[in-house]
């Protein structure tokens, strides 16, 4: 406890996360000095309940103030995501992971961690941004995405891919084996020796282009284009096959 007190400061800046306390008899709200940095509050200010602070958006404020009659009837601490806007009028995204003290069926305090994850939450919704855009644009172009993990004879496909080759979802797409049957029978020896030249670091820039015949499921044939980037270990191992 003594290296916490020493530390705080550090520590909360570090994890951007404040600690708050909210002692019933008394009404009173304690902040520790990141939660003032979190809201833009001067050290002046006299921390008050979060019904009345202003500064939770209304949905979050409903929904917080949901949880915590939760945590006073059921006696059981939660962790939610919130947001807020601060004396600045910045919305900050927050999460308050609350616990509390009872005597029996008595609270007695309720006291727990804010904090600031506005970048990360940004960041995961332009992520989930990006992949829907990446999404539309395959399936728009025809074009699908594989990983191969060559160690433990493992494939990935997403979706776009499932859609090329006419497969229905639960169809079984586990290892290379099963792409190679899905070739026509006259291009599959090519396929495989092209894909075995960059299992051997022989093709140039670690990379194959391949074009081949494919067989769909009602016997309807397809040609296809496959790019290919070889990867290695130290030890010049083919590990894994990108495309």
């Amino acid at each position: 406890m003594e290296l916490y007190s020493k530390y705080h400061h550090l520590i909360e800046q570090t994890t951007r996360t404040g600690l708050f306390e909210y002692e019933y008899a008394s009404q009173t709200m304690v902040w520790s000095d990141y939660v003032y940095t979190i809201f833009n509050c001067d050290t002046n200010y006299q921390p008050i309940t979060e019904s009345h602070s202003g500064f939770f958006i209304p949905n979050s404020l409903e929904k917080l103030i949901r949880s915590i009659r939760f945590l006073e009837h059921q006696q059981r601490s939660f962790s939610g995501i919130f947001d807020i806007q601060n004396t600045l009028g910045q919305v900050r995204t927050l999460t308050i992971s609350m616990d509390a003290e009872f005597s029996g069926q008595t609270i007695i305090r309720r006291f727990g961690t804010i904090r600031d994850i506005t970048q990360q939450h940004k960041k995961t919704i332009e992520d989930a941004f990006f992949r829907d855009r990446v999404d539309l644009a395959l399936q728009a172009s025809a074009t699908g995405t594989w990983d191969y993990h060559v160690t433990n004879d493992h494939l990935y496909w997403d979706e776009s891919m499932q859609a090329i080759f006419e497969l229905p979802s639960h169809f079984s797409m586990n290892q290379f084996n099963d792409w190679t049957q899905l070739i026509h029978d006259e291009d599959r020896y090519n396929f495989i020796e092209k894909f075995n030249t960059g299992a051997k670091g022989l093709a140039e820039n670690n990379t194959i282009h391949v074009t081949c015949r494919t067989i769909l499921p009602h016997g309807r044939i397809a040609f296809v284009r496959i790019h290919a980037q070889f990867y290695y270990d130290d030890d010049n191992q083919n590990i894994r096959i990108l495309g």
